[in-house]
């Protein structure tokens, strides 16, 4: 009896996920405006109110990303004097 309660709950269970996993996704719009609240370097408090579209956050992360796979590979943050 048991045993046929647990498969019974796991079958319920697959349906639900196969429900899911049937809908489409929702795609989030890229020309949102979304704002950022960065703090100020040097400042505990100071805090600078950036708002930019999805796409631009995108493509301002992808650069951070760029540029620190690049300062890696070219190994610009070694020390000075180093073999």
């Amino acid at each position: 009896m048991r045993g046929l309660k647990t498969m019974a709950a796991l079958a319920a269970l697959g349906m639900g996920t196969a429900a899911i996993a049937q809908t489409p996704a929702a795609q989030p719009d890229p020309e949102k405006k979304i704002c950022r609240k960065t703090l100020e370097t040097g400042s505990l408090v100071k805090k600078t109110r950036q708002c930019f579209t999805r796409a631009e956050w995108t493509r301002i992360a992808e650069a951070a990303r760029n540029n620190a796979q690049y300062i890696q590979d070219n190994q610009m943050g070694r020390p000075a004097g180093g073999p």
